[in-house]
């Protein structure tokens, strides 16, 4: 190998790895505008928001071996960037508490708390979520309780990486679905499937249902004392940017969750695969989210760290990055025009003729359609 080429690939093995710093070190620069005083507290929100947006079109071409090291720095990189979560909530409050403000000024703070705390209460605490030890799950229920999201925790393990993509799964998107309904509709269903797992749970131990455990009414408790201490720090403005940042990471979480698996099938008796989720590979994302753009392995593997999952050549992968596609996904008729093809594409490559059939007859239902879907195949009406 020669020397030039040895250099290479020693500088992207290096280079690899930290793109998953990306979000940490953006924590630290919104921190650092925000400490200047309330007119740079949207800063952190807008500089976040061109990232996700217009810059995320690197291609990911990353090996799963070229993340080893990440073995060692993973976990630090996961437990600093939410101790830096922490602190830029707790700037934020600072900041609206201790300077005069005006509406533009909590306006500007709760888009910043908004994709933060999304970025933290989905991405962040979706990684610790995976993982078997008290610590790193009581982690990731309060950053989703700062996202004003507890539930997802405690869904997202019992619900969706069970019934993912079939139709009673509320956190996969149907055909047709509108965006702004099913973002209601998921998180009003996350908190009452969290409730009805942890009343099943504990009266399996005979535990009772009102107690501290409950992980549902925990995570709660987390979103009052969150609430609460935006009262106490900085009044109503802390409030008030606390609710509304709530609102947007919110929207984001469950904007993830739309694009992740939006139209595709499952029957009820079939196992999971990898073609049950979209995929997406940039590197910008890549990072931002800690892999879960990887998302067909994701879910084959669930406990499988970051730095384990690796995109695989038969998993469908929709070409541009989550921001952009869940932007998209904002405007319906033109989410559903955009989907047509890639829907198209996987009803050909990747549904099995059972999934065929069980998508014919739902539009035989009343299943709306996408504009000029295809008909019904031959394999399924054979």
């Amino acid at each position: 190998m020669s020397a030039g080429l040895q250099f290479k690939n020693g500088f992207k093995a290096h280079l690899v790895p930290a793109k998953f710093l990306i979000f940490p070190s953006l924590q630290l620069v919104t921190i650092a505008l925000i400490l200047q005083g309330a007119g740079h507290v949207w800063i952190g929100a807008a500089l976040f928001s061109s990232l996700a947006l217009a810059c995320d079109w690197i291609p990911d071409t990353s090996k799963v071996e070229e993340l080893a090291d990440l073995k060692y720095s993973g976990p630090p990189i996961l437990y600093t960037s939410a101790l830096l979560q922490l602190v830029l909530v707790l700037c934020v409050f600072w900041v609206l508490g201790t300077q005069e403000v005006t509406l533009l000024h909590v306006i500007g703070a709760a888009a910043t708390l908004g994709v933060f705390n999304g970025a933290a209460g989905g991405n962040l605490a979706h990684e610790f979520m995976h993982r078997l030890n008290r610590l790193d799950v009581t982690i990731a229920r309060a950053l989703s309780a700062m996202a004003l999201h507890s539930t997802f925790a405690i869904d997202h393990i019992n619900t969706h990486h069970i019934e993912s993509t079939r139709l009673h799964d509320s956190a996969s998107a149907n055909r047709g679905q509108n965006f702004w309904a099913f973002a209601v509709h998921s998180f009003l269903a996350s908190n009452r499937n969290a409730a009805i797992s942890e009343r099943k749970r504990l009266a399996h131990r005979k535990m009772r249902v009102v107690s501290l455990s409950n992980r549902a009414l925990l995570g709660h408790g987390f979103e009052i004392i969150y609430l609460a201490t935006a009262g106490y720090l900085a009044g109503l403005p802390g409030f008030l940017a606390a609710i509304g940042g709530g609102v947007i990471s919110v929207i984001l979480i469950e904007g993830f969750n739309y694009i992740a698996h939006y139209g595709l099938i499952r029957t009820d008796t079939g196992p999971y695969e990898p073609r049950h989720a979209w995929s997406t590979r940039r590197v910008i994302s890549s990072g931002f989210t800690f892999n879960i753009t990887q998302h067909s392995q994701h879910h084959l593997h669930p406990g499988w760290h970051f730095w384990e999952i690796e995109a695989q050549p038969d998993m469908p992968v929709l070409p541009l990055g989550p921001s952009l596609l869940s932007a998209i996904a904002a405007i319906p008729p033109v989410w559903h025009r955009y989907m047509r093809p890639h829907l198209e594409r996987w009803d050909r490559d990747y549904a099995s003729p059972e999934e065929l059939r069980l998508r014919d007859s739902l539009f035989a239902a009343g299943l709306k359609r996408e504009p000029r879907d295809q008909p019904p195949s031959p394999e399924a009406s054979g």
